[in-house]
């Protein structure tokens, strides 16, 4: 008997500091169906120890998902969610944890979200997945690491994976994805900028993240920099959009800062740069929205005050956590609601 983890816990368990090539093994080595059998519950409170054991805080884990392979299978209560899991297990879709304890692979546990969670946390998720970053389960700082799939990886999935749960949202959401994100704040911002306006982004699907730009001509002699990577990227207007943060404002930071855009200018390229002030106030980032969306050369459309809700519905989702933080959440909700 085995025990598989999946969906919500298996997310957080990738979103450890955990490499998953660091793992004792994958299997199967070609597409195999989950065994049958009801949930251990003895190995479940064993992995609820071993995910403890890495970081996941023990309140999270109330609930732990795991995949059966019937709905017989499936057993209510005791602090467990099981799902059932019918399609076959394609090779290194299960990492082993423990002996008899399995975590479905990044890739299969995307899958797995995407038909249970909503489509902008998804597209989160894939992100994250997608990034140089994780932020850990436990509330602690963001950690770098290598990305744990690429979108090109997403997008064979599905294409192996016709007619399975979750497939059609995620390709849907695949749109609204781009590899490199080193940031939970570059994603934010990113999504703003990506997801379509009836979701209460911009729409500017022609955006790129990570764009390298060469240094070349004169403009070597302005910079220390052999090459920039934009944190997104308009290419009809040659425009990097940079979004500082903290470290943006240290004393060094602002000289480097400023020899990139000197630099850029005389390349031919514009600098628009997005500060934490202008993101974190709401009226200052809807003007903000406005100069980008004129720069993009994106075609204008008329802003209501419904889009200025939804607008503001989605900052506030990328920004969640650093609202709640900051203690500015509850204001952010009056002011919501008096735009209703």
């Amino acid at each position: 008997m085995s025990l598989v983890l999946s969906h919500r816990t298996a997310w957080a368990l990738h979103q450890t500091p955990l490499n998953p090539r660091d793992v004792r093994g994958s299997l199967p080595a070609e597409f195999q169906t989950l065994a049958p059998g009801p949930v251990d519950m003895c190995l479940v409170e064993r992995a609820r120890r071993l995910l403890v054991a890495r970081g996941i805080p023990y309140e999270h884990l109330d609930r732990m998902d795991v995949s059966v392979l019937r709905a017989c299978d499936r057993r209510s209560g005791h602090g467990v969610s099981a799902h059932v899991w019918p399609y076959p297990i394609p090779p290194g879709g299960l990492l082993r944890l423990d002996k008899g304890i399995f975590v479905v692979s990044p890739l299969l546990c995307l899958q797995q979200l995407a038909g249970s969670i909503p489509r902008r946390e998804l597209a989160e998720c894939l992100m994250e997945a997608c990034g140089r970053y994780a932020v850990p389960p436990n509330g602690g700082a963001m950690v770098s690491r290598e990305p744990l799939v690429c979108v090109d990886d997403v997008r064979r999935l599905c294409a192996e994976a016709v007619g399975q749960r979750g497939v059609n949202n995620l390709r849907r959401t695949l749109r609204f994805v781009r590899d490199g994100a080193r940031s939970p704040m570059e994603t934010a911002f990113f999504l703003m900028l990506l997801f379509p306006r009836r979701f209460g982004g911009e729409g500017i699907e022609s955006l790129e993240m990570a764009f390298r730009i060469e240094v070349a001509g004169e403009a070597r002699l302005l910079t220390r920099r052999s090459h920039f990577e934009c944190d997104a990227y308009l290419p009809q207007a040659k425009v990097d959009l940079e979004y500082n943060g903290i470290l943006h404002e240290e004393e060094g930071q602002i000289a480097v800062d400023v020899e990139r855009a000197n630099a850029l200018e005389a390349m031919g390229y514009r600098m628009m740069t997005i500060t934490r002030q202008s993101f974190f106030d709401g009226e200052a980032f809807g003007r903000l929205m406005r100069a980008i969306e004129r720069r993009s050369g994106h075609r204008q459309v008329r802003v209501d005050s419904d889009f200025l809700k939804r607008q503001e519905e989605l900052r506030r989702f990328v920004l969640r956590r650093y609202l709640a933080e900051s203690g500015v959440a509850d204001d952010e909700a009056c002011a919501l609601g008096e735009m209703a």
